[in-house]
């Protein structure tokens, strides 16, 4: 299974154990075997007591371990100390920092923390994972290459098998290639990762679900089918992930799919135009819900909603490349809803787009 690399002193994150090991090998292993492999979860039925979403992070373990401790989800170890509360992470894990594998293992062992402690941890697949998945590391950065070194034992066979594909790629990236291809073992790690999924009447999807996306031709023929076709989305990508094969392109890709659409999240900070609205409210009576959170588009102004609330908007481009600040969206039982941020509590109506002139930070 090969060594263990250490989060610290490599990525030397404050604020975590130096001997917390990310045992990413031993779970690669176990998922290609599939100990641990689960399909996505595409519904929750029961509205959690707190839920709390967290955008974009890409390859920032400091703002990934911002996000957590605004949310008071984490003790001084780094370990789950959230209790019943619902983390959702809304993708975009990869790519622009170097500690996106170190995100993603983090994630996976919060998760299983949190279902001890009676709460649950759910990451979306975003668009950058499905770059990676499809080979495209053009966004990665060069470090953020060097853990999957941990992984050649996996992937050492299909590296010699396909030298003539990787020959004009350098050698210290290929384990990184091919741990994240279709069928490999990241890839099998993060088959269980939704597109899209509805937690009580909350809708929550990377970058947004489009009325094109719930249509029977889209969906297996289904007709008023919403939940249905979010179901079908992620049995699809999971498939996908697992087996590889060509990419699920009428599905997964384009520019208004629901990993690329930026239909709700434009203008920045701003109210949506008419047209979006109505189609958002469509969605949301489509799947039974009241709310839909994305991710995806960063806001300069932070986390904030439009369309009196039926949308949340939570990239805030917290990474050192884009400057945005770390903050998340809290959401109780009950609809009490706040933004979290390092200075403390924000009340949800002024983060309203639709009555409030937001000013932007980038």
């Amino acid at each position: 299974m090969g060594t263990l690399y250490q989060l610290d002193p490599i990525l030397q994150t404050p604020g975590l154990a130096a001997d917390r090991p990310v045992r990413i090998t031993e779970r690669a292993v176990k998922a290609r075997q599939g100990a641990q492999q689960r399909l996505p979860i595409t519904i929750v039925e029961d509205e959690p007591e707190r839920m709390v979403f967290m955008g974009d992070v890409h390859g920032d373990i400091t703002a990934f371990q911002d996000c957590l401790e605004v949310a008071g989800l984490i003790d001084e170890e780094g370990a789950w100390a959230g209790g019943t509360t619902v983390l959702v992470q809304l993708g975009d894990i990869f790519d622009r920092g170097d500690d996106d594998l170190a995100i993603e293992e983090w994630l996976f062992l919060l998760a299983e923390q949190a279902a001890e402690a009676g709460g649950a941890v759910y990451h979306l697949l975003g668009n950058h994972e499905l770059m990676n998945i499809m080979g495209d590391h053009s966004s990665a950065s060069k470090e953020s290459f060097a853990p999957f070194v941990e992984l050649s034992p996996l992937v050492e066979t299909w590296m010699n098998e396909n030298t003539a594909l990787l020959e004009k790629v350098p050698k210290w990236a290929w384990p990184r290639l091919a741990a994240m291809r279709a069928s490999g073992p990241v890839a099998h790690m993060m088959a269980g990762h939704s597109v899209a999924m509805k937690i009580g009447n909350t809708l929550v999807v990377h970058a947004g679900i489009l009325r094109e996306h719930l249509e029977p031709q889209r969906c297996g023929g289904v007709t008023n089918g919403g939940v249905a076709c979010l179901e079908l989305l992620n049995s699809v990508a999971a498939n996908y992930l697992l087996n590889g094969g060509g990419m699920p392109q009428e599905m997964l890709w384009g520019r208004e799919s629901p990993v690329w659409t930026r239909r709700y999240s434009m203008p920045d900070g701003k109210a949506l135009a008419k047209d979006a609205e109505e189609e958002l409210i469509a969605v949301l009576e489509a799947t039974g819900s009241i709310r839909m959170v994305v991710g995806h588009t960063p806001q300069s102004a932070g986390i904030n909603s439009a369309a009196q609330g039926k949308v949340w908007r939570v990239d805030t481009g917290m990474t050192k490349a884009i400057g945005g600040k770390p903050e998340v969206l809290e959401i109780r039982k009950g609809g009490e809803i706040s933004i979290l941020t390092k200075a403390g509590r924000v009340s949800a109506e002024q983060r309203s787009a639709d009555t409030n002139k937001l000013t932007g930070w980038f």
